[in-house]
């Protein structure tokens, strides 16, 4: 799914959760009644895709895990592999899919459960977009975890811009607010 106007739109009539599965962190957004932002339902966990890369590193480095912490190229490799859920191959050693993905598993559903308990209940949950390089995974762990909400789990297929799209988004709707504020309408040039 690409987060076209459609999905904008979507986003603008429901409660959703959006869940970015960056790098850094699993970030949480809830909004109410659209777009509003509803702080107290909102967060993010320290369980994004560079935690997942660094378990992964340390499970399967063995006596070279520290060399593949420090090496930037290493890790690049095997978070390229884990988003893709791809082997991973390094030099000689290659690891599966079969074998990591219980590794990241575990680190995605610290991040899906620090979510769902901010969140609370998630009856009124309308909408659910997950962004980010780690976004299937995130989708795969809450789908199981809240049946309910697998079929209003939207991925976006392509997370480069998702965040510059919301926060067009965004603007866009200020901006028509201070207009209807200012009583002018939307077309007329300043």
């Amino acid at each position: 799914v690409r987060l076209g106007e459609r999905a904008i739109q979507e986003l603008a009539e429901v409660n959703s959760l959006v869940l970015d599965a960056g790098g850094g962190t699993l970030d949480y957004l809830t909004t109410t009644g659209g777009v509003r932002i509803n702080g107290e339902r909102s967060g993010a966990s320290a369980s994004g895709m560079d935690a997942c890369t660094h378990a992964v590193a340390q499970r399967f480095g063995g006596d070279e895990a520290e060399d593949w912490l420090a090496n930037p190229h290493t890790l690049r490799i095997i978070g390229r592999a884990v988003a893709r859920r791809g082997e991973i191959r390094l030099g000689a050693r290659t690891i599966s899919e079969k074998e990591y993905l219980p590794v990241v598993e575990g680190i995605v559903r610290t991040g899906v459960d620090a979510a769902l308990q901010r969140l609370g209940s998630t009856s009124d949950i309308g909408l659910v977009l997950v962004v980010g390089g780690g976004g299937s995974l995130v989708a795969k762990e809450l789908a199981s975890r809240v049946p309910r909400l697998a079929p209003l789990v939207k991925v976006e297929e392509n997370p480069l811009y998702t965040n510059v799209r919301g926060f067009y988004f965004q603007a866009q709707r200020k901006a028509q607010s201070l207009m209807r504020s200012m009583g002018v309408s939307e077309g007329v040039a300043a």
